[in-house]
């Protein structure tokens, strides 16, 4: 396709100039000539400069702030034409502060208010723009880099002919994306339908409720129909997807592996025994039940290798009724009674546990995923989990050391008074909610809600940050990106909160933000109440 518009001596870009690390690039580039584009200003282009310089934002939620782009175009009368001038026309306008989020709500707001159904927008001469493509039913033509195309995307195409950056079509619900260059982290982020194409690389893959993601040609992720059994909100995931479902790194296939036998002895059966003595009385997976379990097993004489080999041996259980949170609460007593002080726990070939490790004081190595609520309530010991984790991890933790070398779900560290937690991967949502003392970090990003009411502790967030959500004390360092996408932002109470990536708040003003604490952005106080 010809490029409309674009006139004018060459010029010689860097790469460089193309908003960089955000968009995940995975090798260097060379320097290319691109064209420069100029546009003769007309009278519509006139009213679209006005109606941009009367627009704030942000100032609430993504989606006020997107209608009311679109209440403030009402009454001028432009076209598609119009719009790819605009976006050109931009240029004079990206060194306000948040332009890369007002620009992708002002663009969304000319096209889905605009008359006609296909629309170019040219983003390569820009800093960077986020959110285009909000709510899109039309077909939108990219031609440059753009920030997390398409949320809550509805319907129409989306092509974007440079890198995608992190957040390709989160929460979309149809429609196809198409990313001819990279794309970077949560890919198809609460997907519920539509198709996303990533033709270059990617980093990694959120977890979808619906639709199809698709990698050079290639079905990565998809979710199954409902089963007849279920309503229709509950989906099951293909079977190989499951234990990946915080990231995949492209299609799995199948593998042979190898059967897990111990020998049966007379601690085996010492242990078997007490497992089926206890677990039938215990109707429910409360926490309360490890009082229980205790009782059966503190008068039994076994080693850490019993442990272990009755752990393998579980599997002949696992049809059990609530055996996920049974298991993991004997085991937990197991361990807290055992004489010695490191154990190892293979797990991968049973149902993920809930409670394991609760009330934990001694060294474990667990071999697979993990539940909800694993170290609930942890008071010593150093804990390696070789797998993913679920959400609760750590609540109400008072001491010892945990590292999931894989990804986590929701409320990491919530409530924790003591003790340090290190998840390798990625974190979901409601990191260190009501901490008070402790220390996380998270190698990769997090979602909402970083740090809600936290009142004490620290928390290090490598990566992005969807939003941070009511502090009250601690400290918060963010060495990526925090925005604020889904969840609206209280107040800040206390605390200090250090942000050494790009700040775009779904707010106007951080001074009204804060009532009490200090805001460092790349080292510098920009709040201190």
């Amino acid at each position: 396709m010809a490029e409309p518009l674009a006139t004018g001596r060459k010029t010689k870009v860097p790469s460089t100039a193309a908003v960089g690390s955000k968009f995940d690039r995975y090798k260097p580039e060379e320097e290319k000539e691109v064209r420069k584009l100029d546009i003769k200003e007309d009278e519509v282009l006139k009213q679209l400069k006005a109606v941009w310089k009367k627009f704030e934002a942000p100032v609430t939620t993504l989606d006020q702030d997107h209608e009311n782009a679109v209440k403030q175009l009402r009454g001028v009368c432009y076209s598609a034409k119009d719009v790819e001038n605009f976006s050109i026309a931009l240029a004079e306008f990206q060194d306000e502060r948040y332009f890369s989020y007002k620009a992708g709500v002002f663009l969304s707001a000319l096209i889905n208010n605009g008359k006609d159904s296909d629309y170019v927008i040219h983003t390569q001469h820009l800093k960077e723009v986020s959110e285009l493509g909000y709510k899109n039913t039309k077909k939108i033509v990219v031609n440059g880099h753009v920030c997390g195309p398409g949320p809550f995307m509805e319907g129409g195409t989306i092509i974007v002919n440079g890198n995608a950056g992190p957040d390709v079509g989160a929460f979309m619900r149809g429609g196809t994306i198409i990313v001819n260059g990279n794309a970077g982290d949560k890919v198809g982020d609460g997907m519920l339908g539509g198709e996303i194409h990533i033709e270059g690389h990617y980093k990694k893959l959120s977890y979808i409720y619906g639709g199809k993601i698709y990698h050079k040609g290639v079905l990565v992720a998809q979710v199954r129909e409902a089963d007849s059994e279920q309503t229709e909100t509950q989906f099951r995931l293909p079977k190989l997807e499951v234990a990946k479902h915080f990231g995949a790194y492209g299609p799995e296939t199948e593998r042979d592996v190898r059967k897990i036998d111990v020998h049966p002895d007379e601690v085996l059966e010492q242990l078997k025994k007490a497992w089926q003595e206890g677990a039938p009385k215990c109707a429910a997976s409360e926490k309360w039940k490890y009082d229980e379990f205790t009782s059966i097993v503190k008068s039994l004489n076994y080693s850490a290798k019993d442990v272990e080999n009755f752990t393998i041996v579980l599997s002949e259980f696992q049809e059990w009724e609530f055996f996920p949170g049974n298991a993991g609460l004997f085991l937990s007593a197991l361990i807290n009674n055992g004489s010695d002080s490191d154990y190892i726990l293979p797990i991968a070939h049973l149902p993920r546990l809930n409670l394991l490790a609760f009330k934990n004081c001694k060294n474990i190595t667990v071999l697979g995923d993990i539940g909800p609520d694993f170290a609930a309530m942890m008071t010593a010991g150093k804990i390696t989990i070789k797998g993913d984790a679920g959400d609760c991890l750590g609540s109400c933790m008072k001491g010892g050391e945990m590292t999931v070398e894989g990804n986590a779900g929701d409320n990491v560290g919530d409530d924790m008074t003591d003790g340090t937690i290190l998840v390798k991967g990625n974190a979901e949502h409601f990191t260190g909610g009501g901490m008070t003392g402790g220390k996380i970090t998270i190698e990769g990003n997090a979602g909402e809600a970083l740090g809600s009411t936290m009142k004490g502790g620290s928390i290090l967030v490598k990566g992005n940050v969807r939003s941070v959500y009511g502090i009250m004390g601690g400290r918060i360092v963010i060495e990526g990106n925090t925005c604020c996408e889904g969840l609206s932002m209280p107040e800040m109470y206390g605390g200090e909160l250090h942000i050494n990536g790009e700040i775009i708040f779904g707010l106007r003003d951080l001074e009204g933000w804060v009532k009490e604490g200090k805001i460092y952005h790349k080292g510098k106080l920009i709040v201190d109440k």
